[in-house]
C-alpha cells in the first residue's frame, strides 16, 4: 500500500523530504486544516498523557515503595 502512496508521489516532493503517512482518524474529509491540526493535537496530548500514567502505574507496581514518603 505504501508504494501505491509513494508512486504517487513526485521525485521532487521525494528528494526535498516530503513524505506522505497514513493515520486512522475519525476526522471528515473537508475538515479545516487548522482545526484538524488542533484536533489531531489534542488527541495526541491525551494519548501521551495515557502512556504517561500507565508507565508510572507499571513502575508502582514494580516497586510499591516508588512515590511514597517515608516519615
Amino acid at each position: 500500500m505504501m508504494k501505491q502512496f509513494e508512486g504517487g508521489q513526485s521525485s521532487e516532493d521525494r528528494q526535498a523530504g516530503w513524505r506522505y503517512f497514513l493515520e486512522k482518524t475519525t476526522l471528515k474529509v473537508g475538515t479545516n486544516a487548522a482545526e484538524a491540526t488542533r484536533l489531531r493535537q489534542s488527541d495526541l496530548e491525551v494519548r501521551e498523557s495515557k502512556a504517561l500514567e500507565d508507565e508510572s502505574k507499571a513502575l508502582l507496581e514494580m516497586n510499591p515503595t516508588n512515590g511514597r514518603v517515608s516519615r
